[in-house]
């Protein structure tokens, strides 16, 4: 576990240096291949962290609240607060909705119709959104400086769904992870954050199942 923080931490400081040159590109092609690459990294990072929170959490004792330390802040104060690691992984939404918008068809007659690819500065339609990118960043930086703290969290969690469960009324999951491969794993990654985060894994579903104690 010591092993998988420091290599995070490793991804974290890579993440953090793009973010800066990030920063100071000119918005264009160039600009969103280093975003996406920092989302590709981020979003398994983030999974593999989750997985760490999990098993520190593991045989933890903490008093029970009704309020987790480092829940989302409401407000206009929000803002301004530290960001807040997410502690659960995002569930897949099967056939909530199409996986792409459907179109009127285009017919396009070579010669009579006026028409010509869009260049690579038209191309890029959608702007980054940098902010969130660094709130993201900066959360996960938090997480991993105090996982004890993350995982208290996570135990608080856990104890509020069980409550609910008994009590009979409508709660989420019990676990963190979702079923199924961690999100940002690919099978066919080569990455050195996708062996990582395999590896968190399989440690956080060793432990998963183990009771909660408060």
């Amino acid at each position: 576990m010591r092993r998988n923080r420091g290599e995070l931490f490793g991804f974290l400081g890579w993440m953090l240096a793009s973010f800066q040159i990030l920063r100071e590109m000119p918005v264009g092609l160039d600009a969103q291949a280093v975003h996406l690459a920092v989302l590709r990294m981020l979003r398994a990072v983030e999974a593999a962290v989750r997985r760490l929170v999990s098993v520190q959490a593991s045989g933890m004792v903490v008093e029970p609240s009704r309020v987790m330390p480092g829940d989302v802040a409401r407000g206009a104060g929000a803002l301004r607060r530290m960001p807040v690691f997410r502690l659960l992984d995002p569930r897949k939404a099967f056939g909530s909705r199409p996986y792409g918008t459907v179109s009127a068809p285009r017919v396009t007659v070579i010669g009579l119709d006026d028409w010509t690819p869009a260049d690579g500065a038209d191309a890029v339609r959608k702007p980054l959104n940098i902010e969130t990118l660094r709130r993201r960043l900066v959360a996960v930086q938090g997480a991993l400086d105090d996982l004890p703290k993350q995982a208290r969290r996570l135990v608080r969690w856990r104890m509020r769904q069980q409550r609910l469960m008994a009590a009979g009324k409508k709660r989420g999951p019990l676990s963190p992870m979702r079923p199924g491969w961690p999100p940002g794993y690919r099978v066919d990654g080569r990455e050195a954050f996708h062996v990582v985060l395999l590896e968190c894994d399989v440690l956080a579903r060793r432990v998963e199942n183990e009771p909660i104690r408060g």
